[in-house]
């Protein structure tokens, strides 16, 4: 049958590639042999003939650690990948989500690393490959990762006032950012565990006023911060939580997002569109 790699991938290869162009490639892979078609396997085109797994060459010499790669792909938590392998350990997005755990497959990958994709795995947003590099999207925004997203607008809140006038609708899918935007306002992309919602933005909040984080460096939520730290927000409180979104319980149910009304909470990716 025809086949192709996940575009996605595609784009990781070329990133790997022009950063480390000297690499050695002979453990490189995507479609399988002979043994994968033989067991079920990413390698594998799937049902739309598409292989969505990638392996990338260990190769110190030239500065490319295929296990530091793999833990700065952990550490992205972007919501493509499946699951990772490197070093005889598997970390997955969905089974004790990120956390790395012991892998007694057949091969321990000690000589590449294996990443899986799934979801959106058509998606072309550049992946974080360095420790530091911050996540861009195809249109060219910065993506920012692994910020906790918190519920408003639904239940005893339904009706509430805006910041922007009229009322927070939670049949719409909606957005709070901490920062009031002076005229047009982009939409948002929020990202969770392979799918995504786009969002408009409909308050000011969850915790601060004026902390348009996404333009830092870092890309931090001050209210990570004021919550660790016990310090207050703009409105004198101490932040409950270090959430730096605010979702609508249409968005949330859009992502597949479960829980109790207002108190659903979750680690999302988001960027402007």
């Amino acid at each position: 049958m025809s086949w192709r790699v996940a575009k996605s991938l595609d784009v990781l290869l070329f990133q790997v590639n022009e950063r480390w162009p000297n690499r050695d490639k002979s453990s490189d892979g995507t479609i399988g042999d002979a043994s994968h078609s033989a067991r079920t396997s990413d390698h594998n085109p799937n049902s739309k003939g598409v292989v969505c797994a990638l392996d990338v060459t260990h190769d110190p010499s030239v500065g490319l650690d295929a296990s530091l790669l793999a833990e700065t792909l952990r550490q992205s938590h972007d919501p493509r990948i499946k699951y990772l392998i490197s070093n005889a350990r598997i970390c997955s997005s969905t089974v004790k989500p990120w956390t790395w755990r012991q892998y007694s497959g057949m091969n321990a990958h000690r000589h590449h690393m294996h990443v899986s994709v799934y979801g959106n795995y058509d998606d072309t947003t550049p992946w974080a490959i360095v420790v530091g590099d911050a996540p861009k999207s195809s249109s060219g925004h910065r993506r920012l990762s692994s910020i906790l997203a918190t519920e408003f607008g639904g239940g005893a809140e339904a009706g509430m006032e805006s910041a922007y006038g009229g009322t927070v609708d939670p049949d719409k899918p909606g957005v709070a950012l901490p920062y009031y935007f002076k005229g047009r306002r982009n939409r948002v992309r929020v990202w969770y565990r392979g799918r995504y919602v786009d969002c408009t933005i409909v308050d000011q909040g969850p915790w601060n006023l004026n902390d348009p984080y996404w333009e830092h460096p870092d890309g931090r939520p001050a209210a990570e911060r004021q919550h660790n730290e016990k310090t207050r927000d703009d409105f004198k409180r101490i932040p409950a939580t270090p959430a730096g979104i605010d979702l609508t319980p249409a968005a949330l149910d859009a992502l597949g997002i479960k829980g109790p009304i207002n108190t659903r909470s979750e680690i999302v990716d988001w960027e402007f569109i």
